[in-house]
């Protein structure tokens, strides 16, 4: 059925596409300023993100600068590669993914530490996070975080040379050595203090508390002064 419009009315008609092409214009114009605000966000921030535009193989749809100078990389070179370059080995990159997916479909939120190597082939230690854009479908596109933890790592490891260090020393002194937590669990005890005392290292993981190594009426005043020193970091000598 064919309708003539008259002349007012197709000038009407023009009017209002002319303003609807103005409205979708003007909103395209302040997507466009969203997305570069969203941007210099994103590449001001201390630490590295990225996306990826599915998670099963993770190909990076986006990198800021942080993200790619951190593992020595211009974001050129990372958009459109499968995050597996970054990694020191499949394996690894498996890994990471099969303990991030659950996370996500559970809690929204996928963490974990990783290892990833460098553009100059040095290995590096990261905790890495990921989350969905869309809930519904949390294996599509995915925004993730990247932070560099090799400090902690060095503080870590020497931690753990330094206690065992200790651990090795301990064993060889022929006194009585304990270490307890804040409470007075036994949390370490050496080989000295296990022949006198005659307890095996099954009972000291089964829980064992230093006052009752003490006899009851000299436990209220062993209490008081372990609250006391352990509470104002003294040191010195007690008797219990």
């Amino acid at each position: 059925m064919n309708m003539k419009l008259t002349k007012k009315e197709l000038v009407e008609k023009i009017r209002e596409l002319e303003h609807q092409v103005e409205e979708y214009r003007r909103q395209e114009i302040g997507l466009r300023e969203k997305e570069s605000t969203m941007r210099g966000l994103l590449q001001a921030a201390p630490l590295g993100i990225g996306m990826v535009n599915n998670f099963q193989d993770r190909t990076m749809a986006w990198t800021n600068e942080r993200f790619a100078r951190m593992l020595g990389y211009s974001p050129d070179e990372l958009n459109g590669q499968s995050a597996l370059v970054l990694y020191v080995d499949r394996e690894e990159f498996e890994r990471v993914g099969r303990v991030m997916r659950p996370q996500m479909k559970e809690k929204g939120v996928g963490s974990t530490e990783a290892r990833m190597r460098n553009k100059q082939g040095g290995i590096q230690d990261v905790f890495v996070s990921s989350s969905p854009i869309d809930k519904e479908d949390p294996l599509s596109e995915v925004v993730f975080t990247v932070m560099d933890i090799a400090e902690r790592k060095k503080v870590e490891n020497a931690l753990r040379d330094s206690e065992e260090r200790f651990r090795e020393l301990a064993e060889l002194l022929p006194g009585m050595i304990f270490e307890t937590d804040a409470k007075g669990t036994i949390t370490y005890v050496n080989q000295s203090a296990f022949k006198v005392f005659g307890y095996t290292p099954e009972d000291l993981h089964k829980g064992m508390v230093a006052f009752d190594f003490i006899i009851p009426e000299d436990r209220e005043r062993a209490r008081q002064n372990f609250a006391r020193t352990s509470g104002k970091g003294e040191r010195g000598l007690n008797e219990y």
